[in-house]
């Protein structure tokens, strides 16, 4: 997701909640006299070394050239806290639904040894999936809001926001789906009123911010009863899908601030040449203690690089 605020700057949203500023990593503007100013825009030391190839071959010199010349350079640090997203979430809807009544056909059909789903039990659906049916929206799909029968299983192997598709049929082949994005909202689809492979159960559960982590249903002891996916209910005590989200919310924040507290630890110790095993230094006490203070208050810091450390990033992968 990208994101636009004040002055025009622009930031990328990554899945895993990375907010980064996108710009032109450099600007090469020709002088008259012939020679180059070049501004270097980039997010850390790597990002500027991994630069110097590409800056060089654009004004035409070496890249021992460039870096002796970067050397006498101007160059400032600015740690900026990115921007505040906010973004409404919706769940259900017509044509989020047909996606997920796919998926569970999909997944019926890949767990069988036939094509069933090619047979007349499954016309209803497969009209709302292909063209879409108002009807079948509102007399075969049912919004659920019980708490999931060992829920607390799934969340313990696959995160508190896990994808939920679970698809049982009974005795008579009625086919009952249960599906959910980010264990918030549920819908209770009916994939066949009879006619399907008898007592037959399949499901898939994963976990959105890995994707690696994923199995087949049933498993790890949770099962749904054909009697429970009879009778979703709406009412006062139905869950409230926020606590979900919360939860998720709370979980991926605390992630968060411990990989940037440690990114802030490794920065210091490398402006403070400090390598494992050596002394903390009172210096390097000091600027981390400075850093953490104003990351905490979300300030904007901008201060100018002293030569040596000019000199140090520019040597990062010199000889």
């Amino acid at each position: 997701m990208q994101v636009t605020i004040e002055e025009n700057q622009k930031f990328v949203v990554w899945p895993d909640g990375r907010i980064e500023l996108r710009q032109k990593p450099f600007i090469i503007e020709k002088r008259s006299d012939g020679g180059f100013d070049v501004t270097i825009k980039a997010k850390d030391l790597e990002h500027v070394d991994s630069l110097m190839p590409h800056v060089a071959a654009a004004i035409g010199i070496s890249e021992e050239n460039l870096r002796n010349q970067l050397g006498r350079a101007n160059a400032r640090e600015i740690i900026q806290p990115g921007p505040q997203v906010t973004r409404n979430m919706a769940f259900g809807g017509h044509d989020p639904l047909r996606s997920l009544a796919k998926s569970c056909l999909v997944l019926w059909n890949k767990s069988g040894q036939d094509n069933a789903i090619k047979e007349s039990p499954f016309d209803a659906v497969k009209v709302f999936v292909t063209r879409g049916d108002q009807t079948f929206l509102s007399n075969k799909i049912k919004l659920d809001g019980r708490p999931i029968p060992g829920a607390d299983i799934l969340a313990s192997k696959f995160g508190p926001i896990f994808n939920l598709i679970f698809v049982k049929s009974d005795s008579n082949g009625k086919i009952l789906a249960y599906v959910g994005n980010y264990n918030t909202a549920y819908w209770r689809i009916v994939i066949a009123e009879a006619g399907g492979m008898p007592n037959r159960a399949v499901g898939l559960v994963s976990n959105p911010l890995n994707p690696n982590n994923w199995s087949y249903l049933p498993n790890y002891g949770f099962d749904l009863d054909i009697s429970w996916l009879e009778t979703p209910t709406i009412d006062e005590s139905s869950r409230n899908p926020g606590d979900s989200i919360g939860a998720a919310l709370k979980d991926h924040t605390e992630k968060q601030q411990e990989q940037h507290i440690h990114e802030m630890l490794i920065d210091t110790f490398r402006e403070c040449q400090i390598s494992e095993g050596s002394v903390i230094t009172e210096e390097a006490i000091e600027r981390f203690s400075q850093r953490f203070a104003l990351w905490l208050l979300r300030a904007k810091t901008d201060r100018p690089l002293s030569s040596e450390e000019i000199n140090s990033l520019i040597s990062l992968n010199k000889g």
